[in-house]
């Protein structure tokens, strides 16, 4: 099941941008999560095993984390191939 593209149809890999990163979304209908590692916002597909850096600094939520969680996130993404 394909997810529909946003107005401007802008793709990445497996992911359909929206105009802004919270709309970012697979286009084969899977689940995306967001998190942060320290000020770089990413989105990520565990389906697909791949991530996109979405931005830095645009939300505030990352000044109140600490490496600890940094570094889980990083694991989390492991092996996963980088697009955009």
């Amino acid at each position: 099941m394909a997810c529909s593209r946003d107005a401007s149809g802008e793709t990445r890999g497996n992911f359909a941008l929206g105009t802004w990163f919270g709309e970012v979304t697979c286009m084969h209908g899977h689940p995306v999560r967001l998190f942060n590692r320290h000020r770089h916002h990413i989105v990520a597909c565990d389906k697909c095993r791949i991530f996109i850096h979405v931005g830095s600094n645009l939300m505030s939520s990352w000044r109140q984390e600490n490496a600890g969680i940094w570094d889980q996130n990083q694991r989390s993404i492991e092996g996963y191939r980088e697009v955009g």
